[in-house]
Parts: structure tokens; sequence; C-alpha cells
């Protein structure tokens, strides 16, 4: 909030925080001038929460051009917003129909930038951040820092809610280039950003450190990973790409890690809701 508050109005959305955290907000919010704090009250999901968000701004701000999704657990440079906007500026006077650019994201726990990803061939290429470079064409970027236009919002439509969290943006940024619109990564301006619950160290397939989440998110990335598959905006490369990870997802996390057996459960239950095409929030009977 620090961050931003210099740089943007913000319209900060509480999903569901318990009383004593919620306290902790108000008094943070309270220091900052231009910050809107909104409380759902429950835990809607990532995608219905920002959804919420991009809508409320939009009524406070009828003329404003773009949006800029943020979690909780970035951290922007002082000037991301204004780079990224002339970024986004410059990108159409050159000529490209332009959806959403991001930065570039650096995870402080594994010393490493996240890498962005592009379809060469048959393969989901990945795209290793050079910083200061042009910005480059991808065809995902991460739904934290994306800068979004409202025109490409309305034409493209709002962030699935059904997903309620993981493959959120991959699936709106698939719709976005089956709609002729491009994506960019601007590496002019970075955001910290830690994805996953920690990073662990895979020493096989020349991988330094990889998010690591928990047995629950599995669930919603399996189970999501299906939904996609069966999209016909979805390109065949990723879909093929995805089925590796998944695989690997289950051997590695459900057969080699402390919480394997967990991991497995989760897995499994997100095979069996994906393939049903059972979307929305965690079911209550598990």
């Amino acid at each position: 909030m620090e961050s931003l508050a210099t740089q943007c109005p913000l319209v900060l959305v509480d999903n569901g925080s318990c009383e004593s955290v919620l306290d902790e907000i108000e008094c943070a919010v309270n220091e900052y001038e231009g910050v809107l704090l909104e409380m759902l009250g429950r835990n809607t999901g990532i995608a219905a929460a920002q959804n919420f968000g991009i809508e409320h701004a939009r009524n406070l701000y009828p003329d404003c051009q773009y949006v800029l999704t943020l979690d909780h657990d970035s951290i922007p440079d002082l000037n991301m917003v204004e780079t990224l906007v002339n970024c986004f500026s410059n990108l159409e006077k050159a000529g490209s129909k332009v959806a959403a650019v991001g930065p570039i994201l650096y995870d402080d726990r594994s010393e490493n930038y996240l890498n962005f990803h592009r379809i060469k061939g048959p393969f989901w290429w990945k795209v290793k951040p050079d910083p200061g470079g042009q910005a480059v064409n991808v065809d995902s970027l991460n739904s934290s820092g994306s800068l979004i236009s409202l025109e490409a919002l309305d034409s493209v439509g709002a962030l699935n809610s059904d997903l309620f969290i993981d493959h959120v943006e991959t699936e709106w940024c698939f719709r976005a280039k089956d709609a002729d619109y491009s994506i960019f990564a601007c590496q002019q301006t970075s955001m910290e950003h830690a994805m996953g619950d920690d990073v662990v160290d895979i020493r096989i397939v020349n991988v330094k450190a990889m998010p690591y989440r928990s047995p629950k998110r599995h669930y919603f990335i399996v189970r999501n990973s299906m939904f996609l598959q069966r999209q016909k905006y979805v390109p065949m490369v990723w879909k093929f790409w995805n089925t590796v990870k998944l695989v690997f997802t289950i051997l590695y996390f459900g057969f080699f890690t402390k919480e394997s057996a967990e991991h497995r459960r989760w897995i499994y239950k997100g095979l069996k809701d994906g393939w049903c095409l059972r979307l929305g929030k965690l079911p209550s009977a598990y």
C-alpha cells in the first residue's frame, strides 16, 4: 500500500479476513489518502474480488482507461504505474492492439526473476526477463501487477469467478489473445512478488527452485487446468505442456514431499471435480 499510495487511487478489497486482521487493515488504510477499503465479508475467490474492485473503481473514476490488479504479497517499484501506462501507450501508438501489460516479477525467496511464457512453434517457451529491455510480446501474465485496458475488459469479458483461484489470469489472457489482443511484459519496471506458499529446490530437470503450494491449492490448480483443457480458445500447445506439468505435479508432490498423502488426496478431488466441470469455491463437504 505504501509504495502505491502516491502512484494512483486505490480500492482495497478484503476477501473475508478475520476481525483482528481487518482492524490492522483499517489502521493501515487510515494512514493514507485516496485509499478506499471494501469488505466482502467472506472469501469469494480472487477473480470475484478483483471483478468487484474493478467495477467499484470504474464507478468511482468513470474516465479511467486502465485498472491495475494486485495481490496482498506484491511490492511494486515506486514508479511502476507510470512506467506501465507509458509502455501501454507507446505500444498502442506503434499499432499494437493491447489488452494488458505487466512488470518483471522478482521473488526474493528464491532470488530469481520469474519467467514469462510465449508460444513458439510446439513449445510453451520460457521467456527470461531482461531488466531494462524492450517490451516483449508474451502469452500470459500474472494477475498481480497487470495493467489491464478497460476497453479490453469490455470486449473480452470479466475474469472468470467460477475458477475461484489459480489459472484465473491465464484463462483471461487466452480469451484476450483469441479476440486478437496482445499481451506484453514491460521490462522497464519490476515488482516483488511471492509465487506460491514457499519455494522448494528441485535438483532434477535443471530447476534451482520452484513454487511450493499447499495440497488444497493443488486441488484448484488441477481442477482449473482440466477446465482450460476443454476450452476451444486455449491453445493446443498450452494444453500439451500443461498435461506434462500436471503429470509432474502428481508424481513429485504426490510421492516425494512431506505432505505427499495430502497432496494425492486433494489432487484426486481436483481431477474428479475437473472431470465433472464442478467449479466455484471449495465444496463444504471437503
